[in-house]
């Protein structure tokens, strides 16, 4: 899926990889590799990081955003989820300040 990345992303992978590539993990020739051909704890491990695995990788990413109050659907499209109840369900319980955002809106009045 096509989702939108950051500067400081961008840079890096301009930076990593050059030419025509268009898939984070491809091959050179242009043709990507199956998810499950991909190990990224053993590339986690070659750059001196912490192994993690994509659906930690998702969470994090997921977890980054609801904190910092970025609209659940954004969040479901990043995700590839079909339905934002997905996200919802899944990851709601890392929004903790809904309920003082609430107050705040009625003490506003």
């Amino acid at each position: 899926r096509r989702i939108d990345l950051d500067k400081a992303t961008l840079e890096m992978l301009n930076n990593r990889y050059t030419g025509m590539r268009i898939y984070v993990f491809s091959k050179r020739n242009g043709d990507i590799y199956s998810r499950q051909s991909i190990k990224l704890p053993k590339i986690c491990k070659s750059i001196g990081m912490k192994p993690r695995s994509f659906r930690t990788l998702r969470h994090t990413h997921a977890t980054i955003l609801l904190a910092a109050s970025v609209h659940p659907k954004i969040v479901q499209e990043r995700l590839g989820h079909a339905k934002i109840i997905t996200a919802l369900d899944t990851y709601s319980h890392l929004m903790p300040r809904m309920q003082n955002v609430a107050v705040e809106v009625f003490n506003s009045i």
